[in-house]
């Protein structure tokens, strides 16, 4: 996690806002009717989400880097090469000519720490988009459900697209409906933070799934090569949870390179994980099961152990096991169709079709036989009870 310093534009608002009332920055369309140009509007809102940090100009995970330049109404350009400089020229700016955009191509700096050329401003706020939030995870809705701080979810950095319109909810329960892929960043550059209203859609070249939280999401994006599962096969709820437990921070991991970090929180652990830069967790390790039981487990085996304890194959448990846990850990591959409470179901989406309408656990119950692909070899498992169930759980997590 970098060091930040956060610049605070509302100190020049007055100055670098007032794009969006030039008269350039409205067209007047075929009806006759005056539209705002969304264009300029971005770029204030993009700058507004900056912050320096010595090295350059920090937009979420990115870092634009010393040394760049900054275009002025009247199409001059300055130089920006230090904190200093781009802190006195947004201070100090001329009202009657102020900043309007980068100069580009710009050379950007990934969470990765790869250096990426982005050739205009398109390039730059879907790069942006994309960016994995560094806080929200562990929020909590009115309605008790743990939120997911919105990203740009796309062929670029998944194997899954969003599905629009879909609604986003900011930090006071306001809801933003985005249309299309242009409008889902703007409202991200327009607002500190906003979240995933679910359900959300999801599309690849199978069809479309539907995510209901963000268990859910974080099953299918780790479906994905993109974002690989750190963890192997436990089953991560979450931004705090593991299987049924809930982690108590701080915890230390160990991160691909050998090293170890202390991780504070939810946020700093879910922005780890889908970076992609957990190897494992520093032991022991305390959690609490859902009565509020402490748990403190000291080895990779004890923790598999603990998780085993979550599933104790009621109904309920084996349905979470066969059709989330199993497959997001590369396990198995669903022989469908299968049968749940008597309703046939041909694929995932179907499943989480039926999950909504069962409101009696009884129906939750698995009607065997069922069978599964395992991917190791390509054999065929059948399934005839959840003790059979049971027996694949022990496998996959061998």
């Amino acid at each position: 996690m970098k060091s930040l310093k956060i610049l605070l534009f509302f100190l020049v608002a007055g100055a670098l806002f007032m794009t969006s009332c030039q008269e350039d920055s409205f067209d007047t369309t075929d009806n006759g009717k005056t539209d705002v140009t969304p264009e300029t509007e971005l770029v204030n809102n993009v700058f507004a989400q900056t912050r320096t940090d010595g090295n350059g100009v920090e937009l979420e995970c990115l870092t634009i880097l010393y040394s760049f330049e900054l275009e002025l109404l009247d199409g001059t350009q300055v130089t920006v090469a230090s904190d200093e400089d781009f802190e006195d020229i947004l201070l100090n700016q001329d009202t009657s000519n102020y900043i309007v955009d980068f100069v580009y191509p710009l050379t950007v700096e990934d969470e990765d720490d790869n250096e990426v050329s982005v050739a205009d401003l398109e390039e730059l706020v879907e790069l942006f988009a994309s960016c994995i939030p560094d806080d929200g995870w562990g929020d909590g809705g009115s309605d008790g459900s743990e939120l997911v701080p919105a990203f740009l979810i796309d062929g670029e950095n998944s194997c899954y697209e969003l599905v629009y319109p879909i609604n986003l909810v900011d930090e006071n329960g306001n809801t933003v409906t985005v249309a299309d892929e242009d409008e889902f960043i703007d409202a991200l550059a327009a607002n500190p933070i906003l979240f995933f209203e679910f359900p959300i859609t999801l599309s690849n070249d199978e069809g479309d799934v539907t995510i209901n939280n963000i268990e859910e999401l974080f099953a299918a994006l780790w479906d994905c090569e993109e974002f690989e599962n750190p963890c192997d096969s436990i089953p991560i709820g979450g931004a705090s949870y593991l299987g049924c437990y809930q982690v108590e921070f701080p915890i230390e991991l160990v991160l691909v390179d050998g090293s170890t970090v202390t991780v504070a929180d939810e946020d700093e652990f879910a922005n780890l994980l889908w970076s992609g830069e957990v190897a494992g967790f520093v032991y022991p390790l305390t959690l609490t099961d859902d009565e509020g039981n402490v748990v403190v487990v000291d080895s990779d085996e004890a923790l598999s152990n603990a998780i085993n304890d979550c599933y104790d194959f009621e109904p309920l448990w084996a349905l979470e096991f066969l059709f989330n846990s199993g497959p997001e850990a590369g396990c198995y591959e669903i022989n469908y169709p299968i049968t749940i409470g008597g309703t046939v179901v041909n694929n995932t989406e179907e499943y989480f079709q039926v999950l909504e309408t069962i409101n009696d656990p009884a129906d939750f119950e698995i009607n065997y036989p069922a069978s599964v692909t395992l991917i190791d070899d390509g054999s065929t498992v059948t399934l005839n009870s959840n003790e059979d169930l049971a027996a694949l759980f022990v496998d996959c997590q061998g």
